[in-house]
């Protein structure tokens, strides 16, 4: 995928009239490079040359990534340093840190910058000699080729099966933390990385949207939540999925209702559909069973190289669907005291309709213990 990103990348220089791009933040420079690490810096001039800045003890994974690239040309791998150091004699070694690689970076061209992804004496030095680019970058990442679509298939399909697998592990006396590990294990088993920590919410551990899994027996009086998603070939899924056992009837109109909320997003979403539109019709579908107020969080994001980015599927959002985006509908309620559930699909925007990829199992699991 390096090769068709960083077109994409070079098409966004030409049409902003930029010669190079410097590149900080994960989510960018994972985007661009297919490398994950927190302190990569990459540098693209718009007549394809590339160079990844790296910290020393990083550098023989980036060379060796680097040769792995399906490229005509050459990325160059460069060692950054913030203390002296004497490394081997084949490590390519840059004397300075972050700032100072940026300071050599930017310099004398035009040159693009995420400005969303520093900050501090940084920020200040950069933005006054620098296009700010964060915007353009959400943009052209938002939407997904062919090879990137592929990666995020393979991902749902994981995390299809992990939960599977989890949920057949399932015994009586099984504690969430059983239930997350079980799941974190075999989406690993498959070639796959949690794409986050697994969420398995029971009882009243349901009512928080990010809860963390407890070492206390599931409690099936109630809807048990699992949040789940994987990370394989670079990109991400996410999905989240009801278990039931002794669903009493107050649970079950819930678990309905969230459903129903679900559906008739999926229903509309085309290219071209508003993103605030969407999140406004999962909350009026709520809110005919009186749970619109306990929908405390946005409709849905996109998914690619981070779980969370472009677009934002939200009240005070501003994006618009477009064709080869990847987005998470998850419409959720929250009742302190009671109960949470939430329901999420990972949904591919196509120009034939939606297509959900984290299809293969049931929104509501029923189990027997």
């Amino acid at each position: 995928m390096f090769r068709e990103n960083l077109e994409a990348l070079i098409s966004l220089m030409e049409d902003r009239g930029l010669d190079k791009v410097v590149l900080g933040g994960f989510g960018n420079t994972s985007w661009i490079s297919g490398l994950r690490l927190e302190s990569l810096v990459v540098s693209v001039s718009r007549d394809g040359g590339v160079r990844f800045y790296v910290p020393v003890l990083e550098y023989y994974r980036a060379v060796d990534h680097a040769d792995s690239l399906e490229f005509r040309g050459s990325v160059e791998v460069v060692a950054y340093q913030r203390y002296p150091l004497e490394p081997p004699e084949d490590v390519r070694v840059f004397s300075g840190g972050l700032s100072e690689v940026y300071s050599s970076e930017v310099s004398g061209s035009r040159v693009g910058c995420d400005l969303a992804h520093v900050s501090g004496p940084l920020y200040g030095a950069l933005s006054s000699r620098c296009v700010d680019v964060s915007d353009d970058l959400s943009r052209v990442r938002s939407v997904k080729n062919s090879r990137e679509i592929e990666a995020i298939r393979r991902s749902a399909e994981i995390a299809v099966s992990a939960f599977r697998r989890g949920v057949d592990s399932l015994s009586g006396s099984s504690r969430e933390i059983d239930l997350a590990v079980e799941i974190e294990n075999a989406i690993r088993s498959m070639g796959g990385d949690p794409a986050f920590s697994v969420i398995v919410a029971s009882g009243l551990n349901s009512v928080y949207p990010h809860a963390k899994p407890g070492f206390r027996a599931i409690d099936f009086g109630g809807p048990v939540t699992v949040d789940l998603g994987a990370l394989y070939g670079n990109y991400c899924s996410d999905m989240t999925r009801v278990v039931v056992s002794r669903l009493a009837s107050g649970f079950r109109e819930a678990v309905e209702a969230v459903s129903e909320a679900l559906d008739s997003v999926l229903d509309n979403i085309a290219p071209g559909t508003s993103c605030r539109e969407l999140d406004s019709l999962a909350r009026r579908v709520l809110g005919r069973f009186g749970l619109a107020r306990f929908f405390i969080h946005a409709l849905g994001h996109g998914v690619g190289v981070e779980v969370h980015e472009s677009p934002r599927l939200s009240p005070g959002s501003g994006d618009t669907l477009a064709e080869g985006m990847v987005v998470t509908v998850e419409p959720g309620v929250y009742v302190r005291g009671r109960f949470g559930v939430r329901l999420e699909e990972l949904v591919l925007v196509s120009s034939s309709g939606p297509v959900v990829l984290s299809s293969g199992v049931d929104r509501v699991v029923e189990v027997s213990l």
